[in-house]
């Protein structure tokens, strides 16, 4: 594992592989759980590591302890909000329940814009054919409308027009008596 995580760190940063890094865990994650949670709480708290959190739990699978990793590593300035795209793949953030990952959208609405649109798309992925889940998140929905002009302007991204579009459409279930 040192030898893989040596190779990461020297490479420059633009040329790091994060692939082989959380690769190389999800080979672990079935003989050596408790080593792999031990590293994922390593790689949060290196500044050169920290970028690769997302990746390496979206490969072994997302838990709430990963979510509180991550907001604490986006508020702290060492993940980029951008690498949080990753837990869009595969609909893996949308096992966790609402309550676990909602406060990953909040800290990212109040982040900066590139957490905004990051945020949105996530969202827009977690609801993906569960738009019940809507409601437990509509002081979010609120709180994405507000931040568009506070975070203006808004680095583009594929998807997060259409995910802004569908949750300012959303309105909430009424309960019928």
């Amino acid at each position: 594992m040192e030898r893989i995580v040596s190779a990461v760190v020297e490479a420059p940063e633009d040329k790091r592989n994060f692939e082989l890094l959380s690769g190389y865990m999800l080979g672990m994650i079935e003989d050596h759980p408790t080593a792999v949670d031990k590293f994922k709480q390593r790689v949060a708290r290196s500044p050169e590591l920290a970028p690769a959190l997302p990746l390496v739990c979206w490969r072994i699978g997302i838990t709430a302890s990963d979510v509180l990793l991550a907001i604490h590593r986006l508020q702290a300035g060492l993940l980029p909000p951008r690498r949080l795209v990753q837990w869009s793949f595969g609909g893996i953030l949308s096992r966790l329940p609402t309550s676990t990952v909602a406060p990953l959208f909040d800290a990212m609405l109040d982040h900066s814009a590139e957490a905004l649109v990051t945020a949105v798309d996530l969202m827009g992925m977690y609801v993906h054919g569960a738009v019940d889940r809507l409601d437990d998140l509509s002081p979010l929905i609120r709180k994405s409308a507000d931040n568009l002009v506070r975070w203006t302007p808004l680095p583009r991204h594929s998807m997060v027009d259409y995910h802004f579009e569908e949750l300012m459409k959303w309105k909430p279930q009424t309960a019928v008596n």
